[in-house]
């Protein structure tokens, strides 16, 4: 998907129109959704420039359009690399390098083995999923959101789910979280990574602040003494299907 300098995804709005350009979303829409204002044309990267230009909005800022359409960022993004604004409604969409809108992709859940903690749960890169104990088991909430979920980001669910083999399906659910986005919960469990693994094998987030835990196979904590090695995973595919 596109991104800003500083690696915020884009997004489009529904209610503008790319021929001719034009942006609808203004004041407390504009808050919600910051457009991506430039002075200057803007500078790209691995995008054809000739998709990217400039719009007037309605208080006479330029801002940049790709495709024609006009593109912002989500105020609820926690950082480069969060995309919780996906599918918020059907009028928002996030965009593709060629401009056009990018489909919800499915969330997966696999597995891995972590050195000194055994066989733990992992998203599509193969990074550790987490349980915060302060949710409760079967609450049906998230209680870790801004600062708490740009350290430990939400492991999305508005698309399909898709679950690895040895993995029960029933185990896998969502929930609703306070910004309106989808997560996906494990064992009754909401389910995150932890930006400070920085690859697959990684778990340095097992046992942070007695509450924070790596997620086992049967969706319960792993054993809160272990003490996990780094290394790389050896990630289980996902079958074809999904939840």
């Amino acid at each position: 998907m596109l991104a800003d300098g500083e690696g915020h995804t884009l997004y489009q709005y529904a209610k503008d129109s790319a021929e001719p350009s034009k942006a609808t979303c203004a004041g407390p829409c504009a808050v919600t959704w910051p457009p991506l204002v430039s002075d200057a044309p803007a500078l790209v990267a691995g995008v054809d420039g000739g998709l990217v230009g400039q719009v007037t909005r309605p208080d006479g800022t330029k801002q940049v359009t790709v495709g024609g359409r006009p593109v912002y960022r989500y105020a609820k993004d926690t950082g480069p690399g969060v995309a919780l604004g996906r599918n918020v409604s059907a009028d928002w969409t996030a965009v593709t390098p060629a401009g056009k809108q990018a489909a919800a992709g499915p969330a997966t859940v696999g597995t891995a083995d972590v050195d000194g903690l055994g066989p733990v749960l992992t998203d599509s890169a193969g990074r550790t999923l987490y349980l915060f104990t302060k949710d409760g088991k079967g609450s049906g909430k998230s209680t870790c959101d801004g600062a708490c979920a740009q350290k430990w980001p939400p492991l999305p669910a508005d698309g399909r789910i898709t679950v690895a083999g040895g993995i029960d399906a029933g185990l896998v659910g969502r929930v609703r979280r306070p910004d309106g986005t989808s997560q996906v919960t494990v064992g009754g469990w909401p389910v995150y990574t932890y930006a400070q693994d920085t690859a697959p094998g990684e778990a340095s987030g097992h046992g942070a602040g007695g509450t924070w835990f790596a997620v086992e196979p049967n969706g319960c904590k792993a054993n809160p003494a272990a003490r996990p090695e780094v290394r790389q995973a050896v990630a289980t595919a996902p079958t074809p299907g999904g939840y």
